[in-house]
């Protein structure tokens, strides 16, 4: 019978799970009303896929437009642009120029008379140009958007110059290259400059590319590129004029660069007055090992400042362009696999779309391709209740600090819970441990909200395994006590009674994570919780003070009946002399913790082998959510297996049984860890593993069946053999 004090402990926990509840309910609206994707083709791109097609950039741009995108990006015409497009202009680095012999006879005469009266720096960008027209695009572009004392413009009459004033800070090198001698050995360890990051710097747009754009019916996109403190004030107000002037104002603005246009000075405020009054949302490119976004001064606070009116966006990087014919797909269907599970996974709502390409160079110039791919991408977004239009942006909530409050006082009361009975204590220890748990989570959630809510959330996800893994134990020990064989029948239905009743306890901690969590800028990634991996590690250290609390270390079935953590059993432990099974048997599960905690994330060494990337796409295509694999195919059927294995009274097939369970109970924490993937997905993802464990563990039962069957077989035939010879 549950004492008072125990009795309290599950009030608390059930009044945080209450809590979590109305949290959780508030969250699956606002992700329900997240519901539209928007895609974005980048100008450029496409414009080089007509190049390479029979058809023109405005008949590609149209049937994109056909296909469901909305906007084109376009880019600032720039140095390093007009040299791509063959634009008749010399563009050299002042020491590069100053180095050349008789450089004066073979630039404009302008430039040697402005190097004679005024010098030439070495990190200076000459730009010399013959045609008056494209000179006065270049010129018009640097006075409308930067600072007077940046840039020198000289006119003359056999061709003329700009010149933007750079610094050390401004140099592009090429990787180092090591100089041998004859003999092959190191000579010199040369640097080389190779050009300028000046030559990015936004001149204005394109009028042509403007208008062919927008004759198609698509909006264009401006995409600022902002460097270092070029980037100011006086950069920000051309740029905006322009957008205006050209009928360019977005529905969303990301950007190029290391910083936000004006972040640099006062003209921040300026381009958050300009997306606060038109209602642009704010652009977060996801990186490519996809996590977060990229990261750039100003981005984070602009966001805040707008009320996080803001839009995750999936960059199709050249290695996705290039996963054509894939995995052995016909075509693109593994581009269109990572579009589906950005989607749907991690609240991507805008795709920058770029065109497939066969290689590094080439492009798939087939119609049909992009039109078999965006329709199955719409239809199989569709089941998720999601469709293509303008991008939706995320309500955005903030939990109240008193529903959290709740929170961290019932994960402190299931710690509690879990102290107690691996180490039985009276009420007033419980008391303690309750006290010291609460008030430094309530303290930290006090002074440091952020700190608190992601150590309450990692406190949840350590806690709520760990207890799910005491009632394992619980359950086993009392079914080995017991010392009934359970048939296959009996063996089945108390599994699955065990794996949900443990799962359960699990969930109550993700759901407890996933609330404490709930805040925009964890759905946006804007801040994450960083615990996933400690939280797959503690656990499995609560499992083994679990296990020695009921089954001890060699300890004799008569003393099963009275558990607990014995200091003899564990300097037992300690003293035991290695034995070379122990050494291959520690090796073989380092290896096998190192294999799980490395494929745990994207930034991990190890990744899938293809074989079960194919097998993971085939489950994702037939299910609405993928399972895990981990979990419906070894972690909960092991679990399930403990019952068996208990009434079979084999103390390390236990062990191993619950060794395989727990990684499957944080697997499940994990999953909802993933703060950007919708709750819902989560849990039908959590579904599918463990109905789909259920037939993975009636298999594995009546193999293990057989096999025990065998070896008792086996060993009684060998002991009437003994009898007979005696």
């Amino acid at each position: 019978m549950k004492s008072r004090f125990e009795k309290l402990l599950i009030g608390l926990v059930v009044i945080s799970l209450l809590a979590a509840g109305f949290l959780m309910i508030q969250r699956i609206d606002v992700e329900s009303n997240h519901d539209q994707v928007e895609i974005i083709v980048d100008f450029f791109e496409v414009n080089e896929l007509a190049r390479q097609s029979e058809h023109s950039t405005g008949w590609w741009l149209t049937l994109f437009r056909e296909l469901g995108a909305t906007h084109v990006v376009l880019e600032e015409e720039s140095i390093g642009l007009m040299r791509q497009a063959l634009k008749p202009i010399r563009v050299e680095v002042g020491q590069d120029l100053l180095k050349e012999w008789q450089w004066e006879l073979r630039t404009p005469s302008v430039l040697p008379d402005y190097h004679e009266t005024v010098g030439i720096r070495e990190y200076d960008v000459i730009i010399m140009v013959e045609d008056p027209a494209l000179y006065q695009q270049i010129a018009s572009g640097v006075q409308s958007r930067y600072d007077a004392g940046r840039y020198t413009l000289q006119q003359g009459s056999d061709g003329s110059v700009v010149i933007l004033h750079g610094t050390i800070e401004d140099a592009v090198y090429s990787p180092p290259a090591d100089l041998t001698d004859f003999e092959g050995e190191n000579y010199f360890r040369e640097r080389r400059l190779h050009s300028s990051q000046l030559s990015r710097l936004g001149l204005g747009f394109d009028q042509d590319k403007v208008n062919l754009i927008q004759s198609t019916g698509l909006k264009v996109l401006p995409r600022p590129f902002s460097y270092s403190d070029w980037g100011g004030e006086t950069y920000l107000k051309g740029y905006l004029a322009e957008v205006e002037s050209l009928n360019m104002v977005p529905d969303i603005l990301f950007f190029g660069g290391k910083q936000l246009p004006g972040a640099a000075d006062t003209g921040f405020s300026l381009l958050k007055s300009f997306m606060k009054d038109n209602h642009i949302k704010v652009g977060l490119v996801e990186t490519s090992f996809q996590r977060e976004h990229l990261d750039q001064d100003g981005l984070e606070l602009l966001a805040e400042e707008l009320d996080y009116h803001a839009v995750r966006i999936f960059n199709v990087w050249p290695f996705v362009q290039e996963r054509y014919q894939f995995y052995h797909y016909e075509g693109a269907e593994e581009i269109e696999n990572t579009l589906y599970r950005a989607v749907t996974e991690r609240n991507i709502r805008t795709i920058y779309f770029k065109p497939f390409k066969e290689t590094a160079a080439i492009y798939v110039t087939d119609p049909t391709e992009y039109q078999r791919i965006f329709e199955r991408f719409e239809t199989r977004i569709a089941r998720h209740n999601l469709q293509l239009g303008t991008a939706s942006v995320l309500e955005s909530v903030h939990p109240p600090l008193w529903i959290q409050l709740l929170m961290i006082i019932g994960i402190s009361a299931a710690g509690a819970m879990f102290t107690l009975k691996i180490f039985p204590g009276s009420v007033m220890v419980g008391w303690v441990l309750l006290a010291g748990i609460s008030l430094p989570l309530i303290s930290l959630m006090l002074i440091r909200p952020a700190w608190g809510e992601k150590i309450g959330a990692l406190a949840a996800a350590i806690i709520f395994p760990s207890l799910a893994m005491w009632f394992f134990c619980s359950r086993t020990w009392s079914w080995m006590k017991s010392g009934k064989r359970l048939t296959l029948t009996e063996s089945l239905w108390k599994g699955i009674g065990l794996m949900l009743t443990v799962s359960s306890i699990s969930l109550m901690g993700a759901l407890l994570v996933a609330a404490l969590l709930s805040d925009v800028k964890y759905l946006l990634e804007m801040d994450i919780y960083r615990g996933v991996k400690i939280s797959q590690l503690i656990p499995m250290i609560s499992f083994g003070l679990v296990f020695m609390h009921y089954f001890g270390y060699q300890r004799n079935e008569n003393d099963l009946e009275h558990p607990g953590i014995r200091p003899s059993e564990i300097k037992g432990i300690l003293l035991e002399d290695i034995k070379i099974l122990y050494v291959a048997a520690a090796g073989f599960l380092l290896a096998a913790g190192y294999v799980y905690l490395a494929r745990t994330g994207h930034e991990g060494g190890l990744q899938p082998s293809e074989i079960e990337m194919i097998i993971r796409n085939i489950l994702e295509e037939s299910l609405l959510v993928r399972p895990r694999t981990k979990e419906f195919t070894v972690a909960f059927p092991a679990l399930m297996l403990g019952a068996y294995v208990a009434s079979l009274r084999w103390k390390s097939l236990i062990f191993l049984s619950g060794l395989a369970a727990v990684i499957g109970q944080t697997s499940i924490i994990n999953t909802f860890s993933h703060l950007r993937t919708p709750v819902i997905v989560s849990l039908i993802r959590t579904a599918y593993s463990l109905g789909a464990s259920i037939i993975f563990a009636a298999v594995y039962l009546l193999l293990l069946m057989t096999i025990v069957k065998v070896i008792e077989s086996w060993g009684r035939k060998m002991w009437q053999m003994m009898e007979k010879a005696e």
